[in-house]
């Protein structure tokens, strides 16, 4: 849906869209790589129930993926100037590309943390519903129909279209956030065999 709408803003803008979605890709695949090492990590200490250990590492985490999103922010900025040098497009598509890198060097850490809190931490502790709902509601019920508006109703400019969809993954931080500060993903979910084959044995 995001490409769609993008679409139907010219050429340009699609142009554009394609090498700043490879580049944000590029610089994103380390957080991303974070969140899933992170689910094991934590899901381990979970099922051997030290969920003190899985709390302090699961903050470690968060701020690990803040750093990580940080550092793929100034990559993209460190990238932009050889970019907007050496990729053949038209003045306008180049002056587009400038602003979605300029957009992505900070929506990447949105990005970071919150694939890293949910698919790290809230996944290790088996509360993968709230990631699912909270995703959901943010991008149909807030950024595809806020994007369709600008785009299609309000027609405002492009990349005013753009900065919006871009808008999902602070929308939805907050509720994250609070979600997490609840502590009520941090369970273990794992059986004990141990007691259910004693309990077994007894009967």
């Amino acid at each position: 849906m995001y490409a769609a709408i993008l679409g139907h803003l010219g050429a340009d803008v699609v142009a554009a869209n394609a090498l700043a979605s490879v580049v944000f890709d590029l610089a994103v695949v380390v957080s991303l790589g974070l969140a899933s090492g992170g689910a094991i990590l934590i899901g381990k200490e979970i099922g051997e129930n030290r969920l003190e250990q899985a709390r302090r590492d699961a903050s470690r985490l968060c701020k690990l993926a803040l750093f990580c999103g940080a550092t793929g922010g100034i990559l993209i900025l460190l990238t932009r100037p050889l970019l907007l040098h050496i990729v053949p497009l038209t003045e306008t598509a180049s002056g587009y590309l400038a602003i979605m890198l300029m957009i992505n060097s900070y929506y990447i850490i949105g990005k970071s943390i919150n694939a890293t809190v949910i698919v790290g931490v809230f996944c290790a502790g088996g509360d993968s519903r709230f990631g699912l709902i909270t995703d959901a509601l943010v991008m149909w019920g807030v950024s595809i129909p806020l994007g369709l508006l600008c785009a299609f109703v309000f027609r405002i400019p492009a990349m005013v279209v753009f900065f919006v969809l871009c808008l999902d993954e602070f929308v939805k931080m907050p509720f994250i956030y609070r979600h997490y500060q609840q502590f009520t993903w941090l369970k273990n979910i794992t059986r004990d065999f141990s007691a259910e084959e004693g309990t077994a044995q007894g009967t």
